[in-house]
């Protein structure tokens, strides 16, 4: 269908608005329009009502509507979607709406007055698409688009390449900068903290140690934060900016998100669901896709100073962004500046023994700067240009607990990002979008143990390179509605380095790949409310493929399919299965490992295994392959019509991670005759396979003095090969259930939201091999807890507003013992309470004021124990705790 377009302005769009319009009369209309943001919502009234409503487009973007449900005038659901909004409807004489600021003559001080601002039109959208806020605030020009056609601007969500569609049988979990502002927090891993399905095992500020040495499997010489959905790893979490893949950080298993400064940020989209058919290597556990701001209009400022009740933790931010939006573009740069200062366990009570100046969590200094361009150059053609730079400095500190030897760390991280994108409107409503992307990130880390004079000192450089072409559009008609699909294709070049320096030697190593791939995705609506027959109101199939080759270590294909059966108003089930991968790391592809002839009483773990010669292996197995995953979900949205604000969302998911690259032995190498690792002991191998596993060894070493030499004859034959090297072997099984709910309610002029979310693990298990046993950390000290919710009270007047959090993590045991410790669940709540001020006559400044309080009630990490054999420990679990206690802030924003 060719698209028909109008541009006027001022008077003569609503003039076209009141013609189109018709002389409609006012009546009473089953409206069921979900929870969403604002402009979505205008879309899904337009395709109800049959209304057109006109919006000016800097009023409506970045802001989000209640559910509104049930049989009603259009004004009064217009009215519920506008609320706490600062917005107006306005009836025109032909039946159309349009949308203005709330007049200060008619509510009094502290609102808006009425504006003649352009406005941004759109009549009988279906409720499915998304007007794009990045892409609306570049024009300021009013359009009036004719019935039946589509918007120009429509966003991508994540978990689907195809425009203005929701990922099918997936659910997103969508953070707003509203949302964001309500928790006062300042950082982008405090914010993913909150999430319940992100785990906060891994590399992040307080698992460095906190004068306890590193927690579970973090490598000290990593730091930062790193994100790790259903406890899956932060490797097998994918981490995107604006979309993108981001540059590593460290020896490359992590996305450092702490460089990247959360008052720039506009959105978080996670989607807890496998996802390498539509991104590639990485989304198994899922993916977090952090969109940065790209279009300011004027000056604004936002600050915060806060700091802990306990002592430490001093912390001040300040961030001034400015941004000018013309006819057919914007143009915007923003900085920030944090410090935190560091606690150290004197500052708290429930440390063990440790030296009262060894650092709990450490001092950080961070310098972050956002730019971005975006560009009209004709009704077809746009181009969009963004960039980020950020600086951060670290110190902590961590003890070894059984000789207390301190070593005093020190780190600085750099990241630049450099991205671009032009979008074509091709003929027949296709879109054609083509971008680059560069991302390189420079980490350094010193570590100084005065005690012993020793001193190293690590420097990684990870790089990305990466093209990317998309088109998208609708390929077909169906009853149902259109078909949509998209195809593309994607080249990528990675690199790692690392120069290592201990005392007087110095390693380097240097690698690189290169990765092709080639995508197709298709979304199928086979009923709508156009076609809908009984108990089929709608229902709508998707499936994607993604085919990618390595230069390293090969191919891999991968699916997605997805299923959406909405069999009545109230209630949509839906449900997903794909396959993911994780490939190796460039600093696990090396491929080189050292062997040894040792001592058999020293490998065997069964005295009645008959005695021979073995051949140790150790270090890093040739051709590692990717890890792969297969996972499937199932859920429901349910909102009935009696509680059209009321809605209910569950989401099971199940993952099951095989091929995972590890240590296949634990570090325990006394396993011959242990059926638990029969399948990485070899009896009786064949002689040529032992020779050349010698002869392929860096280093080789004869303990026994029997004459083995690398380039020589076996002098007599290897009765056992013990291969200890990493490889993929392991496997991790993992099931849960995601559930959230949401209520919205006005009263007079108060509104009032109340939330839940929530994550339940029914299981999670560990394999080192298909032989060896099971071992599963859930609810175990520093494993994920098999609970975790967040619940959240949110009142709106006129210009105050005041949100309440509460935070829990369920009970658990410390099984590092013989006789397994409890550990207490932990709970604690957040409080932000704000109020805006109108600045001068025209309302056209103000600023803001909040008060935070985080841990309002100071409650303390339950008590762990230090770890066996020592009685020196941080004295909690800070993976799901935290020793910060009570922060008081106080945060201004300005806009002018």
């Amino acid at each position: 269908m060719i698209r028909t377009e109008f541009t006027l302005s001022g008077g003569a769009a609503l003039l076209a608005l009141s013609l189109a319009s018709g002389a409609a009369q006012a009546q009473e209309t089953e409206f069921n329009i979900e929870a969403q943001p604002l402009v979505r919502a205008l879309l899904a009234f337009n395709d109800q009502s049959g209304r057109t409503v006109a919006a000016p487009h800097q009023l409506v973007v970045n802001k989000s509507a209640p559910a509104v449900r049930g049989e009603m005038e259009p004004e009064e659901a217009l009215d519920r979607m506008l609320a706490g909004t600062g917005l107006k409807s306005t009836e025109l004489p032909g039946g159309g709406y349009t949308i203005s600021l709330i007049s200060t003559e008619a509510t009094g001080p502290g609102k808006f007055q009425l504006t003649s601002s352009p406005v941004l039109m759109a009549q009988n959208q279906t409720s499915s698409r998304q007007i794009s806020s990045e892409a609306s605030s570049r024009s300021d020009e009013s359009i009036v688009m004719a019935e039946g056609t589509e918007l120009l601007d429509v966003i991508v969500v994540t978990g689907t390449n195809i425009r203005g569609a929701d990922p099918v049988g997936s659910k997103v979990i969508v953070l707003q900068r509203a949302e964001i502002d309500a928790t006062g927090l300042t950082t982008t891993e405090d914010l993913i903290r909150t999430l319940p399905q992100a785990i906060s095992a891994g590399v992040s500020q307080e698992n460095f140690g906190g004068g306890g040495g590193p927690v579970g499997d973090v490598d000290p010489v990593n730091q930062g934060a790193g994100v790790n959905l259903r406890g899956l790893g932060q490797r097998a979490t994918l981490v995107l900016l604006n979309g993108n893949r981001v540059a590593s950080s460290g020896q490359g298993a992590f996305v450092d998100v702490s460089l990247l400064p959360l008052s720039v940020v506009e959105r978080v989209e996670v989607l807890p669901d496998g996802a390498s058919a539509l991104y590639g290597s990485d989304a198994v556990g899922g993916v977090l896709n952090i969109i940065l701001r790209d279009s300011i209009d004027g000056l604004k400022f936002s600050g915060q100073v806060g700091t802990t009740t306990d002592g430490g933790g001093n912390t001040v931010l300040a961030s001034p962004a400015l941004g000018r939006t013309w006819n057919t573009g914007n143009a915007m740069i923003a900085y920030e500046f944090r410090d935190h200062g560091s606690i150290k366990a004197g500052d708290r009570d429930f440390t063990v023994n440790i030296p009262a100046d060894s650092l709990l969590i450490p001092e950080e200094s961070r310098n972050s700067i956002v730019g971005a361009v975006n560009q009209e150059f004709s009704e077809r053609f746009s181009v969009d240009i963004n960039g980020l730079y950020a600086s951060r400095e670290t110190q902590r500190d961590f003890l070894d607990t059984l000789s207390l030897e301190r070593t005093i760390a020190e780190a600085e991280s750099d990241i630049l990002v450099l991205s671009g994108q032009f979008t074509y409107d091709m003929p027949r409503e296709l879109q054609l979008r083509a971008g680059v992307n560069y991302s390189i990130n420079d980490a350094t880390s010193t570590f100084d143990t005065p005690d012993s004079g020793a001193f190293s000192e690590f420097n990684f450089e990870n790089e990305i390179t990466n093209a990317r072409i998309t088109v998208d559009g609708s390929v077909l008609s169906l009853a149902g509605g259109e078909v949509r699909a998209a195809i593309g294709a994607e080249t990528r070049s990675e690199s790692f380095s690392r120069v290592s320096r201990t005392g007087i030697a110095t390693a380097i190593e240097d690698r690189d790949r290169d990765v092709n791939a080639v995508f197709a995705e298709v979304s199928v609506p086979i009923f709508s409310d156009q076609n809908a027959i009984s108990g089929l109101q709608e229902l709508e199939v998707s499936a994607a493929i993604r085919y990618e080759d390595y230069s390293d270590f090969g191919s891999t294909t991968d699916p997605k399919f997805g299923l959406s059966w909405r069999p009545f108003d109230s209630l949509r089930l839906r449900g997903t299965y794909s396959t993911s991968y994780r490939a190796p790391l460039l600093n696990e592809a090396g491929g080189t490992f050292n062997s040894f002839i040792f001592f058999f009483s020293s490998l065997a773990a069964n005295p009645d295994v008959p005695e021979g010669i073995p051949l140790l292996l150790l270090g890093d197995a040739p051709e590692l392959g990717p890890e792969t995953s297969d996972t499937w979900t199932v859920g429901l949205d349910y909102q009935p019509t009696f509680a059209p604000n009321f809605s209910i969302s569950a989401n099971y998911f199940n993952t099951e991670f095989s091929d995972r690259i590890a240590l296949p032995t634990g570090g325990n190498f006394s396993i011959i005759g242990d059926p638990a690792f029969e399948s990485v002991v070899t009896e009786n191998p064949d002689q040529a396979l032992v020779l050349e596993l010698i002869n392929g060894s860096v280093i080789f070493r004869d303990f026994l003095n029997l004459g083995f030499a690398q380039g020589a004859a076996l002098p007599v034959p290897v009765d056992y090969i013990v291969d200890s090297r990493v490889n993929n072997t392991a496997i991790t099984s993992t099931d849960g259930l995601d559930f959230s709910l949401n209520y919205d309610i006005e009263a007079g002029e108060h509104d009032f939201r109340f939330s839940f979310d929530s994550t339940f693990l029914f299981s999670f298990d560990d394999q080192l091999s298909e032989s060896s046993p099971a071992n599963s950390p859930l609810g175990d000290v520093f494993g994920p807890a098999d609970f975790r919710g967040r619940a959240g009270a949110r009142w709106g007047y006129r210009d105050w507003s005041a949100n309440l959090f509460v935070n829990y993590t369920d009970d658990y045991t410390d099984s590092r013992f013989e006789s397994p410790r409890p550990v207490d669940d932990y709970t604690t709540v957040d409080v932000n309470i704000g109020k805006e001020f109108v600045i001068g006559s025209s309302q056209d400044s103000s600023i803001r004021l909040n008060l935070i309080a985080t841990n309002l009630f100071n409650e303390q990490p339950p008590e762990v124990s230090p770890p066996p054999g020592s009685d020196t420990g941080v004295g909690y679990d800070s993976v799901n705790a935290s020793a910060r206690g009570r922060v008081i802030a106080i945060s201004l924003s300005a806009d002018f």
